[in-house]
């Protein structure tokens, strides 16, 4: 009887120890299944040296930030915060050297390993695109590599949706745009500038409603884009290339001090016009680009003329305000206009040597040391429409 009890008590606790066992790994391998890989991912220079990379990404649950990388894929530094959050941006050092391999994590869920390449080599490619609306396949720009990508305006449709109209923090837009094209955000860094369209909080009616259409300030903007500075306005050197990029707040300015309103001041007394007035003088690279989503002849008259000159101060100015490409020239200085779809055609009068009713992107190829940048335009497939050099400043 003692014998049958004790074995009988010894396979009570043998079965309720594998009993156990099986349950708290159904709960671990639950866990492991369960867990989501992460692949929203977008990256952007918070500084304007470009020596830090924001990795960001985004959880569907408050979870704490890890970012593991190094120059293989061995990830041997890691950075973290603990603090919880579904949107999360985590600032790493980017390399003048080599590949940057990083992989994000958060709570169970973590991304592949990535890799970005570092801005060496004898040749630089920036790839510039604007009017992103209608999300094209863009495997031609993704095969052209580039090192870089700039925006030129107007990522979204809008930040309306049914639940927040007229709430300026709505984020969602922007977070389907990442997530349109996971492979290229995920590799590229991405340093857009504003267009209307990408603070629009109203709709647009016929006339200005009593409340603004457009959040000035567009906090979803520079809450999603961790940019240099203030955010609507930045500015990027490229080391190594004596290149510098400038964003300026230029989108519908004939709507200055009406309800349609959209981008910031830029009057001779504006902040934003006394920092280009400011910065200019200093910008002593060859190459030295402007970027706004406005129409360049509108552009070049304000201020009594004044914001013409400053921007023939530089190399070239890009803008993503009408839906084809152009190429114009004022006295030999370059204007230059792209947009991912088309639409109705209003050249630069006059200036106008290149101009095609075609969706397209632009490619900048920027060489080390002596040697001319090229723009290229280039349609969806990949097809070369119109392609320039131009020697710098010197």
């Amino acid at each position: 009887m003692f014998f049958f009890r004790t074995t009988h008590l010894i396979g009570f606790v043998l079965s309720s120890y594998f009993r156990f066992i099986v349950c708290t790994s159904a709960i671990f391998s639950s866990s492991y299944l369960f867990a989501e890989p992460i692949t929203r991912i977008w990256l952007t220079h918070p500084v304007s040296d470009a020596s830090q990379l924001m990795v960001n990404w985004e959880t569907e649950s408050p979870a704490s930030s890890e970012v593991r990388f190094g120059a293989n894929r061995e990830l041997d530094q890691t950075r973290v915060n603990d603090t919880l959050s579904t949107l999360h941006q985590v600032s790493i050092p980017f390399p003048e050297t080599g590949v940057l391999h990083y992989q994000v994590r958060s709570a169970e869920d973590a991304s592949e390993i990535h890799s970005v390449k570092s801005y060496e080599g004898d040749t630089l490619r920036v790839a510039l695109a604007a009017d992103w609306q209608s999300y094209p396949s863009l495997d031609a720009l993704l095969a052209d590599d580039p090192h870089l990508l700039v925006g030129a305006g107007d990522l979204v449709s809008h930040l309306i949706t049914f639940e927040m109209t007229g709430e300026p923090n709505n984020i969602g837009p922007f977070s389907r745009f990442i997530g349109r094209y996971p492979a290229l955000f995920s590799r590229t860094p991405f340093m857009p500038a504003l267009g209307n369209h990408d603070r629009q909080i109203r709709p647009r009616m016929f006339e200005p409603l009593n409340d603004p259409t457009y959040d000035i300030e567009a906090v979803a903007f520079q809450r999603f884009f961790r940019l240099p500075g203030v955010g609507w306005k930045w500015h990027l050197d490229v080391p190594g290339f004596d290149l510098r990029f400038i964003a300026l707040d230029l989108n519908h300015i004939s709507d200055m001090g009406s309800n349609w309103q959209s981008c910031h001041p830029f009057d001779d007394g504006s902040a934003q016009f006394q920092w280009y007035r400011d910065l200019m003088p200093k910008s002593t690279q060859r190459f030295v680009v402007t970027v706004y989503n406005e129409q360049h002849r509108q552009v070049r008259q304000q201020n009594d003329g004044a914001w013409g000159d400053l921007i023939q101060q530089g190399t070239m100015a890009i803008t993503g305000f009408g839906l084809f490409a152009e190429r114009s020239e004022v006295e030999g200085f370059p204007y230059l206009n792209t947009a991912l779809k088309k639409g109705p055609v209003y050249a630069d009068k006059g200036n106008a040597l290149f101009l095609e009713s075609v969706p397209n992107y632009l490619l900048l190829t920027v060489p080390r040391g002596k040697g001319e940048m090229t723009a290229t335009f280039k349609g969806l497939d990949g097809a070369t429409l119109d392609e320039t050099s131009w020697p710098g400043r010197k």
